[in-house]
């Protein structure tokens, strides 16, 4: 039993480079099929572990975005700093900013540090490599699932009734997905060689956060100008724009952005199967 895995596991690392772009596209498909058993093991052990001590559990998951929502409100309020008027209620608009841009930061900081977090299990059992990341990205996805239960309840009370276009949301969130899961390929490898990638990535998503229109909206100066640039603005604004009818950045530019993110996510995906036998020796 043993062999036949090890034997599948090289094929798709090794005899792809001999295949053809549609062929290797298969391949990769197949192989998440294969191993979703694994993959399902392996979110459900991230998620056990990362709250079967905790005292509060899931709670978590709703704390950290209040409290940030909570500061800026009181950063506003006390005038400190002074917010741009949004066209629906600022909790709902600030609520669903942090939700997807939580679901981007934690989806990269899952997968970056999945390999490593494995390091032991890699260096003994031979398995692909990308069901720890498929199962780091799972973990951020079933509590995105959970905090869209704060959207509801957020949007019930101020009895907001979102656009007929949310029903194009999902397109946008799972682009998103594939943006975060390609950038976790390439910096989960890259975290393998230079372990302070984790933390100099951390930095990065802090000073993103307050460069991106996820709490605040940014409609003029520098930030502006950087955020034309900035594939997060178009993930995060167009989601609320076809969530709640808004029209905060071009829906044109929106599909381009995802359309890029499918892309990308193919390419570092295979980039990473070929790397993938020489990350044992690197852990």
């Amino acid at each position: 039993m043993g062999n036949k895995k090890r034997s599948k596991v090289e094929y798709y690392s090794n005899l792809m480079i001999k295949k053809s772009i549609p062929e290797q596209l298969y391949i990769m498909m197949f192989s998440v099929i294969e191993f979703k058993e694994l993959i399902i093991r392996f979110l459900r052990r991230d998620i056990t572990v990362r709250y079967k001590q905790s005292i509060l559990g899931l709670l978590w998951v709703f704390i950290i975005p209040v409290i940030s929502i909570l500061f800026f409100v009181v950063l506003n309020k006390s005038g400190v700093m002074n917010l741009e008027k949004v066209n629906i209620p600022y909790p709902l608009y600030a609520i669903v900013g942090i939700t997807c841009w939580q679901l981007f930061s934690n989806s990269l900081m899952y997968s970056i540090n999945a390999l490593v977090g494995a390091g032991g299990m890699i260096a003994k059992i031979n398995f692909p490599k990308s069901t720890l990341i498929f199962a780091a990205i799972g973990r951020a996805f079933v509590e995105f699932l959970i905090r869209c239960v704060m959207i509801i309840a957020v949007a019930m009370y101020y009895q907001y009734i979102p656009s007929w276009k949310i029903i194009f949301v999902p397109l946008v969130i799972i682009s998103l997905i594939l943006f975060s899961t390609a950038l976790g390929f390439l910096f989960s490898i890259l975290n393998c060689i230079f372990r302070d990638i984790g933390n100099v990535i951390q930095l990065i998503m802090t000073f993103c956060m307050f460069v991106t229109p996820v709490l605040y909206p940014i409609k003029k100066g520098a930030l502006q100008i950087l955020n034309q640039y900035n594939p997060l603005n178009y993930f995060i604004n167009g989601i609320r724009d076809l969530a709640f009818g808004l029209n905060t950045v071009p829906i044109s530019s929106v599909m381009i952005v995802c359309g890029l993110s499918v892309l990308l996510f193919i390419i570092l995906w295979r980039l990473f199967i070929i790397v993938e036998p020489r990350i044992a020796e690197r852990i």
